[in-house]
């Protein structure tokens, strides 16, 4: 009796161990990463580099709460320069985080340039067991097709059977026939847009996640600096700054268990309550 009580003590040891393995296996490291829109600012403000309260804001917040990855969703200097590029490359240097950019209607103002700096304007890399795909909405006026939207559909279909969570980000509301957002500006802006006959059904076809990220807003006081909206598994999400009104940036967190969650961080002191509002 004692060596069968032994025995059967054993066995539940070794299923407890193999469950306990089993849970902490799907187990992977959290982390977190910012998005921030319009990061020149203000519309009257053509100084360089980066919006003031934005990277003093950014800096406070890094220090006490370290992010990996950022990415900067277009609009990023007012006019380009190899002068305006490097005042921004300083800028965020000190941060010590590893920042992307999208290209914006403003970037393309000397696109030459901005490859020459950071490369082809639409690419993709998988981080931590999720997918980030950065897309260029200005080659073909808002709407990812063509070569863009073959190279979109070869990132997730390479990677979204092993990945947890699909992050995007673009400039334009590559959205806005859908999703009407007021954006800052309409400039290249096709007419009718094809994201809801091309892209949404790719999207949603998909079991992951998927964040949408857009950043041509907050600018002006006449429109939102923040939006967000959830269809089916498409979360779409705008932020930006410039305006002096709700101006902001995102930190966006996934923990242990995959699972995304937002902090609105705000520039000018207010209490912008949970993205999920707006």
């Amino acid at each position: 009796m004692g060596t069968s009580f032994y025995l059967k003590k054993c066995t539940y040891l070794t299923v407890l161990c193999m469950v306990l393995f089993a849970c902490n296996k799907h187990k992977e490291e959290p982390y977190k990463f910012f998005v921030a829109g319009h990061t020149y600012g203000s519309p009257s403000d053509s100084s360089g580099g980066l919006h003031p309260p934005f990277l003093e804001t950014l800096t406070e917040y890094n220090s006490s709460f370290p992010l990996e990855k950022g990415f900067l969703t277009g609009d990023i200097v007012k006019y380009p320069s190899v002068e305006k590029w490097e005042m921004v490359d300083e800028e965020l240097a000190d941060l010590d985080i590893d920042v992307r950019f999208v290209a914006g209607n403003h970037e393309y103002n000397d696109l030459e340039l901005f490859e020459s700096r950071y490369g082809k304007t639409f690419n993709s890399f998988v981080f931590k067991n999720d997918l980030f795909v950065v897309l260029d909405g200005n080659l073909n006026n808002w709407n990812i097709s063509g070569v863009q939207l073959t190279f979109l559909k070869e990132a997730l279909d390479s990677h979204t059977n092993a990945v947890e969570n699909v992050f995007i980000f673009v400039h334009q509301i590559i959205f806005h026939d859908y999703l009407p957002v007021a954006a800052n500006s309409d400039e290249g802006k096709g007419s009718p847009l094809t994201y809801e006959t091309e892209v949404k059904p790719l999207l949603e076809s998909l079991d992951n996640p998927v964040y949408l990220f857009a950043g041509d807003i907050g600018a002006f006081d006449w429109g939102p600096s923040l939006y967000h909206n959830q269809v089916n598994n498409v979360t779409y999400i705008a932020s930006g700054m410039g305006s002096g009104l709700e101006d902001n940036f995102l930190v966006v967190e996934v923990d242990s268990r995959k699972r995304v969650s937002f902090t609105v961080v705000s520039l000018n002191g207010e209490d912008l309550g949970e993205l999920e509002s707006y």
